[in-house]
């Protein structure tokens, strides 16, 4: 009977190990891809893709902004 209970034990020890060494692997996986994003983003700016507001001129020929759809509007 101390025979079994000695081999759950090694087994719960070493099943606990390789989980704790499984999300160990993981966070150096995270770390690795955050040092890649992070040399990505420094060899590579993002581009400033701020653009003006449209008039009101522009905004009717655009389907998705308010009042866009006027030209499908009775006359």
């Amino acid at each position: 009977m101390w025979g079994v209970v000695a081999f759950q034990i090694a087994g719960l020890l070493i099943g606990g190990w390789v989980i704790y060494m499984f999300y160990a692997r993981l966070r150096d996986i995270a770390e690795e891809l955050m040092k890649l994003r992070v040399a990505y983003e420094f060899a590579n700016p993002p581009k400033s893709s701020a653009s003006r507001p449209l008039t009101p001129a522009e905004s009717a020929t655009n389907p998705f902004q308010p009042g866009g759809d006027s030209r499908f509007q009775p006359k």
